[in-house]
């Protein structure tokens, strides 16, 4: 008799064994599907803790925050453009042997300026009236402000007689290759032969860029 009892025991327990596989093998595929479907979403308020590297994908719009002074590397030609701007200008209709002076101008803003001057007919006034006065020259001078308050001349031109035009590029790498610094001085010098009195309409321009 105890033969055909441990048989029995055998088959049951065979039995349920066989349950146990079946079950087991069709419950964790199915429990693993369902973890790989759960997404958890959580507020502001409620962050959740990450530790390592994470992998993420953009989705919408992201704010990106720059910590330090980073290197930015630029790939091509980047070209800037200044706009031009006045810095001074002033039109003498008919000027007798007056020397003009610009008082001091700011030009730390700007590399380069341009400062052009144009010269009409030059004539005498006095007891030779308006006769022609070819003799008479004028005098363009460019000066920096230094830090100590003195003008240092960076620019001259002599010589300037009627009806020319004159104009000098001043800056680093400029066809006058100086320093303006941040403040300069213009004047334009008029020279006529003793006795005279010339006058003559004349116009100057600075630009900067």
């Amino acid at each position: 008799m105890p033969r055909p009892r441990l048989r029995t025991y055998l088959a049951t327990a065979a039995g349920i064994l066989a349950v146990g596989v079946a079950v087991g093998s069709w419950t964790v595929p199915a429990l693993a599907a369902r973890v790989m479907d759960v997404f958890v979403t959580n507020s502001a308020a409620d962050p959740v803790p990450v530790a390592g590297v994470v992998k993420a994908e953009q989705a919408g719009t992201w704010n990106v925050g720059i910590t330090g002074t980073p290197n930015v590397n630029v790939v091509g030609t980047v070209t800037a453009r200044r706009s031009a701007a006045t810095v001074w200008t002033l039109t003498k209709t008919f000027a007798l042997n007056d020397d003009v002076n610009s008082g001091d101008l700011a030009v730390g803003g700007f590399t380069e300026l341009a400062v052009d001057l144009n010269i009409q007919d030059q004539r005498l006034v006095g007891p030779s009236c308006c006769g022609p006065c070819p003799t008479s020259t004028k005098s363009l001078v460019v000066s920096r402000k230094g830090a100590d308050g003195r003008l240092y001349q960076i620019d001259r031109v002599d010589g300037l007689t009627q009806f020319t035009n004159t104009s000098h590029s001043l800056g680093v790498g400029a066809s006058v290759n100086v320093s303006f610094g941040a403040t300069i001085q213009v004047d334009v010098l008029q020279h006529s032969p003793a006795g005279l009195f010339c006058g003559a309409p004349w116009s100057i321009s600075v630009i900067g860029k």
